[in-house]
């Protein structure tokens, strides 16, 4: 069941991420948008992505949330983790 709903969680911040990138509604990236928008939703990937133990993507979303926002405590943090868990698998 939870894997379920991390798969869902994981589909729905993809599904945005696109939206946002690529949709029909253009919207223009100011800082704001990004910290509202782009940043929870890759914040959010990484998370369940390192839940999922799928630590190459978890690491590949903190790592460009970190090139939009570099000192993001959120993403360095989870980066960490996604380098002690790689390690330690």
């Amino acid at each position: 069941m939870r894997r379920n709903k991390l798969s869902e969680a994981r589909e729905m911040f993809q599904e945005c991420l696109y939206e946002i990138k690529y949709g029909e509604h253009e919207i223009v990236m100011t800082a704001k948008n990004i910290d509202e928008m782009i940043v929870p939703a890759l914040c959010n990937l990484a998370a369940c992505a390192l839940d999922s133990r799928d630590f190459v993507e978890a690491g590949t979303f903190c790592e460009e949330l970190l090139q939009l926002r570099p000192g993001h405590e959120g993403a360095r943090f989870l980066l960490s983790v996604v380098k002690a868990k790689s390690v330690i698998s």
